[in-house]
């Protein structure tokens, strides 16, 4: 049995790189990481796997950083997230409960993309009456849009 047929989101962990273990007599999957798994997509509300954008590669090589995997959560944010050994803090990452292996440290870090952009502008317009948009426009300036 696949690692991923353990959780209770199968589809969003069958393309990881952790997902594509199996269990036998000598690998048994940690039912805590199955547990940080499943909190991780309900928490965090993911919606899919993601392949790793490539400016994400040149931060993985810079930071020296092993086990990432890349998702989509539902406001379209890129979710990156590590799983390594070196416990040591990473700039701009948070901690969150070990998701690979329970003697490493897993790194969490949230990126806007154009779609999580969109449906946070989309967001604010649904709950700002028309009238004031135009001079939320003017407060804004030039370069922003609404």
């Amino acid at each position: 049995m696949y690692y991923y047929e353990h959780t209770n989101y199968p589809k969003i962990y069958q393309h990881s790189y952790w997902g594509g273990f199996t269990t036998n007599l000598n690998t048994m999957i940690k039912p805590e990481i199955v547990h940080a798994r499943n909190w991780f997509v309900l928490h965090y509300k993911i919606v899919c796997k993601k392949k790793c954008p490539n400016k994400l590669l040149d931060v993985r090589r810079e930071l020296g950083l092993d086990h990432t995997e890349s998702y989509e959560d539902v406001h379209g944010r890129i979710v990156y997230i590590y799983s390594m050994y070196d416990k040591r803090d990473i700039c701009g990452f948070n901690t969150i409960p070990c998701m690979y292996a329970l003697d490493q440290r897993t790194g969490i870090l949230f990126l806007e993309t154009n779609k999580s952009k969109k449906k946070m502008i989309e967001h604010i317009k649904s709950k700002v009456p028309d009238d004031i948009i135009p001079i939320i426009k003017s407060y804004l300036g030039k370069g922003y849009y609404l």
